[in-house]
């Protein structure tokens, strides 16, 4: 567990090994101050002197003692444009997917093939507009996710030097989640499992414990274009033990 005393010395060596002008200090130290035990823990006080105050940085503008903002304005990441099918094979639009997104999925906003898509709508205001063309291959579906507001586990291990345990924990938790999802309720036919396809620590957005009101620290699975709805227990188990190791060395 980290202290406030351990927080506080941390970042008093490294806003003076850095220059920190004494108002900005005063300002970060009490922001620092107010964050909770749980939130403490995400100080990455083994980290550089750079990373420490920029982690009081963003802390600070986001609100005091509110470590969510830090992360969400450390990083951003959406869950890039992959096969529509895999997505909607696994559920996001079924009921027992919506019920996903938003905790270990994204929420999904739009699923479907570039040719479906309809003409944008004219702009107000007199604006000159460009012509509208369609697509160049229709056929290329899509799905398209709303942002997720955290940090990456890559981006995590870079600024405290390793994976926090609470962190791997929910990491581990959201893969498993989505591995018990029953595909065959959302289309997926009989028999088969779900397989994300590309464990790797960017792949897992990490969000910090006040971003969600009464809900612990939890990650978002994202990037579902290789995923598939064919797999064993096997691989399943195959790729949780991949995902420990990647958070074990913390890379990957």
């Amino acid at each position: 567990m980290v202290s406030k005393q351990e927080v506080a010395a941390a970042f008093k060596a490294a806003a003076e090994a850095l220059g920190v002008d004494d108002d900005e200090l005063g300002d970060l130290a009490y922001t620092l101050s107010k964050l909770s035990e749980e939130e403490l823990e995400f100080v990455p006080i083994r980290a550089s002197n750079k990373a420490i105050v920029a982690f009081a940085r963003k802390a600070s503008a986001a609100g005091v003692g509110s470590a969510a903002g830090a992360g969400a304005a450390a990083g951003q990441g959406t869950a890039q444009a992959g096969d529509a099918v895999a997505a909607a094979g696994l559920g996001m639009g079924s009921a027992a997917g919506a019920g996903r997104q938003g905790d270990v999925l994204p929420r999904l906003l739009a699923a479907g093939r570039l040719g479906d898509l309809a003409p944008p709508p004219p702009l107000s205001g007199g604006e000159e507009e460009e012509e509208w063309e369609p697509p160049p291959d229709g056929d290329v579906r899509f799905i398209a996710t709303s942002r997720v507001r955290g940090l990456t586990l890559r981006q995590a291990a870079e600024q405290w030097g390793y994976i926090q345990p609470t962190a791997a924990a929910a990491a581990v938790h959201a893969l498993k989640v989505l591995h018990a999802a029953d595909i065959r309720a959302a289309g997926g036919g009989s028999g088969g499992r779900f397989l994300h396809g590309d464990i790797r620590l960017s792949n897992f957005m990490f969000l910090l414990p006040a971003a969600e009101a009464a809900v612990g620290p939890r990650c978002v699975v994202i990037d579902l274009g290789l995923s598939r709805l064919d797999g064993t227990e096997a691989e399943q188990q195959a790729e949780v033990r991949q995902l420990e190791q990647r958070l074990q060395c913390g890379s990957g």
